[in-house]
């Protein structure tokens, strides 16, 4: 739901980046993880794109998911994941710490009925994730990367932006 709000708002709305991206990172293990928002942007919109990232960040309670917007993020979601199931590598990441006694609560049920957690996802379920996310301006780092042939000769030709934050999870 993230991603789809910020390709939205700072992509098609504001036209600031040709692309967004929305990465959660979480532990099985250990009660922290991170996002990350990755932005690839002009120079001369990358600082502007800095902003509206943040904003769309900060501003998902104020702007209300609706719930054709879940429905779709549920399908794509869902296709997604049966997609998926192709890989080894995608079956490994979910297969991780199956039979560990550090994750008490994960067995092959929660593999199995993914598919259905998918569909019951509710809006109120989004926002008690989102209560997870820290968007102060404390916990938000940013940095901004050059790409491109040219990048050494000119310091901003094609710029690449990363939201991050770290949060603990309790």
């Amino acid at each position: 739901m993230v991603k789809k709000c910020c390709f939205t708002t700072v992509r098609d709305s504001l036209g600031l980046t040709y692309d967004v991206s929305f990465e959660l990172s979480l532990f099985d293990r250990l009660k922290l993880g991170w996002y990350v928002v990755s932005v690839t942007s002009t120079p001369a919109k990358v600082y502007k794109s800095v902003d509206a990232c943040k904003n769309v960040l900060r501003g998902l309670h104020s702007n209300k998911i609706t719930q054709r917007e879940l429905d779709r993020a549920k399908r794509t979601r869902l296709m997604r994941h049966e997609a998926e199931t192709k890989s080894n590598a995608y079956w490994l990441g979910l297969l991780s710490h199956l039979q560990a006694t550090s994750v008490p609560r994960k067995d092959i049920a929660c593999i199995k009925e993914m598919p259905l957690l998918y569909e019951v996802a509710t809006i109120e379920d989004v926002y008690l994730a989102y209560e997870f996310l820290k968007v102060d301006e404390d916990s938000l780092f940013s940095c901004i990367g050059v790409a491109g042939s040219q990048a050494g000769l000119f310091p901003l030709t094609a710029t690449e932006l990363h939201l991050f934050s770290l949060a603990i999870i309790g």
